[in-house]
């Protein structure tokens, strides 16, 4: 399976993003790295801000993201080499494209108004089909990582996220302000949940 723009199945993603990732021989054992000095804190940042731009990348870092999606697109191959790939600009930018090209959006409009309906259930997403949930939460299981973000910093990720999982994707869509700020709550709820796990 590949990264086509019109699969549904986000599967090869999350295997790929839920695999332990190993920098330059520093991890705890838990696929985490290890934040003795100030440069795994500079590393975290430069990783959040490369997720929350939702502008282009330059012209070798399209390339590059061009590439891995042919190779991902003809070779299942490819997404165990996807693993030695470290650049953050890359990896966002094949994440953010593969949710970005799907046929429908993650998050529907009605999905969004059934999560919003659902209050008094214990979590939203239990009115999501196992996909939705599944690579919602890998998503926010990846920022969750990145620590001690400054809050316009989290705020920004978030509303990447958002921009990616919705139909505010589609320019000539709008959700409703009252949905868009009730996900950016719920969303915010969950990331803080997914630190604590």
């Amino acid at each position: 399976m590949g990264l086509h723009a019109d699969s549904s199945s986000p599967a090869p993603v999350e295997q790929a993003l839920s695999r332990p990732v190993k920098r330059e021989g520093v991890s705890n054992g838990k696929g985490e790295p290890s934040c003795s000095t100030g440069s795994c804190r500079s590393k975290q940042l430069a990783v959040a801000l490369t997720l929350a731009d939702q502008h282009g990348k330059n012209g070798d870092t399209m390339e590059k993201i061009l590439s891995w999606q042919q190779e991902l697109n003809s070779s299942e191959e490819a997404w165990g080499k996807l693993e030695k790939e470290l650049d953050p600009a890359v990896l966002s930018g094949l994440l953010w494209g593969w949710l970005e090209h799907l046929k429908q959006p993650v998050l529907s409009e009605a999905d969004l108004t059934n999560m919003q309906n659902s209050l008094t259930t214990d979590s939203p997403l239990q009115h999501l089909n196992k996909g939705q949930a599944e690579t919602l939460l890998c998503v926010l299981d990846c920022v969750a990582k990145l620590k001690d973000l400054p809050a316009d910093l989290e705020d920004s990720l978030l509303e990447r996220i958002a921009f990616a999982f919705t139909v505010l994707r589609r320019k000539d869509d709008n959700v409703p302000k009252e949905q868009n700020d009730f996900l950016k709550r719920t969303l915010k709820k969950l990331l803080k949940e997914r630190r604590n796990i």
